[in-house]
């Protein structure tokens, strides 16, 4: 297999304004992201079940790619994100993370410093509405070699060893565990236990196979690279905020934008039945005068002489 030098480290960190500014917020609301380079292979966090419409996952995926994609103008990651749902999970909207607008290129130095953005959310029906808050950077795939050799993307918990339980975040098109078998297989509030337990044990035989071909890392080799990203991720969090605070006005603007087009529609909506109600009587006043100019013209005419 062709070795590549570069790793994509994208870390999902959170979300605000999930639900649309016209409908109610649920405080049950339980979401999780799906992302992926490439559509056959395709990583999901974890499923937030306490944030609501404001959810929080902070979970690394690792993405092998080539010098290539970095460098060109339209690579994209995509995510969408769900909503769980008893019977099937709902689509709330879709981000496509431009790769040449959110690292930058202009050195080595500069792709390998973490790199934040908040994207704005895509709804299915065409609006822009909520944030999704990221990070990332490019590392040295040197590091990742045993882990990436067979696998084109892991997470990053399956990297350190902390899904090995079977409760694995690796989604494969052509493998017989489909993506919602993986997410039943994680216990919740929704089903039985014993109904979990045994779609568990039946997701983790599907997923053997393929799981079996990534390597771990050593635990010396794993612990290092964790106390690497701990000032990252201190930064991580304090950019964040930040970005978090910097879009507070937006969200508002775009929420008075949305009032104020509601009173619009309702003045417009006004306006058009008080035209209709005068072109009524309009029309009605017309009527009754082609009748008295009718009455008028046939009225018989008196003869003085008589």
């Amino acid at each position: 297999m062709e070795k590549t030098s570069l790793v994509l480290e994208l870390n999902f960190i959170s979300a605000q304004g999930l639900v649309h500014p016209s409908l109610i917020p649920d405080r049950h609301l339980k979401t999780y992201a799906v992302a992926w380079v490439d559509s056959s292979t395709k990583l999901h966090t974890r499923v937030d079940r306490v944030g609501g419409e404001n959810p929080t996952w902070n979970d690394k995926f690792l993405f092998k790619v080539s010098p290539e994609f970095l460098f060109n103008k339209t690579s994209t990651v995509s995510v969408e994100i769900y909503a769980a749902g008893t019977f099937r999970d709902r689509l709330i909207g879709s981000v496509r993370l431009l790769i040449h607008n959110f690292i930058p290129t202009a050195s080595a130095a500069a792709m390998k410093t973490p790199a934040f953005a908040a994207l704005l959310i895509h709804s299915p029906f065409g609006q822009f509405f909520g944030t999704l808050n990221v990070g990332g950077m490019v590392l040295d795939g040197s590091r990742f070699q045993l882990a990436l050799s067979k696998v084109s993307t892991i997470d990053y918990r399956d990297l350190t060893g902390e899904n090995r339980n079977g409760k694995h975040h690796l989604v494969r098109n052509e493998s017989k565990a489909s993506f919602r078998d993986i997410m039943e297989s994680t216990p919740s509030e929704r089903g039985d236990l014993s109904k979990t337990e045994e779609k568990e044990e039946v997701a983790t035989r599907k997923l053997e196979q393929p799981l079996a071909a990534i390597d771990l890392l050593p635990r010396k080799a794993a612990e290092e690279m964790i106390s690497d990203n701990e000032g990252s991720m201190v930064k991580m969090e304090k950019d964040v905020k930040m970005i978090v605070e910097e879009n507070k006005k937006p969200r508002e603007m775009v929420q008075t934008l949305v009032v104020e087009a509601k009173g619009q529609s309702t003045v417009k909506s006004d306006l058009t039945g008080r035209v209709k109600n005068l072109e009524k009587k309009l029309s009605r006043r017309n009527k009754q005068r082609k009748l008295h100019y009718g009455r008028t013209a046939r009225a018989p005419k008196f003869n003085d002489a008589a």
